[in-house]
């Protein structure tokens, strides 16, 4: 489990065999690149839409909360998986652990996402047209 600041109850299942607590760490890449399924089980917060845009980016499968993907535009069952309630969450994380072909296509899906909506060429395009108008708005 990554994430900065884990709670005293979150640090005591490293207790439990397989489980690893790092905390907050500079580089998730390497946890993500280790990982099969990225799970995002916030219930409020903000600064994880980057976290899931880059599992994605890495081809993972995506478990989150609805909160948690407020502001992207990404379709339930096309690119990811979400749950709101404790034990619907964990069915959706047990349903990708025994469906990897399931877990396979939300990650291809996923990665293909990030790649049309978030490349530097899009960004640098809608960036460009913004520049544009505001060049042709400020001649008037």
């Amino acid at each position: 489990m990554v994430g900065k600041d884990p709670t005293e109850k979150v640090q005591l299942l490293a207790q439990r065999p397989g489980v690893h607590v790092t905390g907050g760490v500079p580089d998730v890449r390497p946890f993500l690149e280790a990982a099969g399924i990225f799970v995002c089980p916030l219930r409020f917060g903000a600064g994880v839409k980057n976290k899931i845009l880059a599992a994605l980016a890495m081809q993972k499968a995506v478990v989150a909360t609805r909160v948690s993907l407020e502001g992207l535009d990404l379709r339930e069952d096309k690119h990811v998986t979400a749950a709101d309630d404790a034990r619907t969450f964990a069915a959706q994380v047990i349903r990708l652990i025994e469906d990897p072909n399931m877990a396979a296509r939300l990650g291809r899906n996923g990665q293909a996402y990030v790649r049309a909506e978030y490349s530097w060429e899009r960004n640098a395009a809608q960036f460009e047209g913004i520049l544009q108008y505001a060049v042709n708005h400020h001649r008037r």
